[in-house]
């Protein structure tokens, strides 16, 4: 869902226009958004990892079988 958001943005941003330029191309709104995806890719990567930790049974029990 947040990466559908995102992508909403970006379209919105490429079609609006400040002082005759895309807000897109500006600078700080481009490096915001950047900023925003890699906070989104990180929370899956750390949702997934805690997904498998936990699928796997509880780590006590995953340390005692190692």
């Amino acid at each position: 869902m947040m990466d559908n958001i995102i992508q909403e943005t970006i379209q919105f941003t490429r079609q609006r226009k400040i002082f005759k330029m895309p807000v897109l191309y500006h600078q700080s709104v481009h490096f915001r958004l950047a900023e925003l995806e890699t906070e989104i890719e990180l929370l899956h990567r750390s949702t997934d990892a805690r997904l498998l930790s936990v699928g796997g049974g509880a780590d006590d029990v995953m340390l005692s079988i190692i």
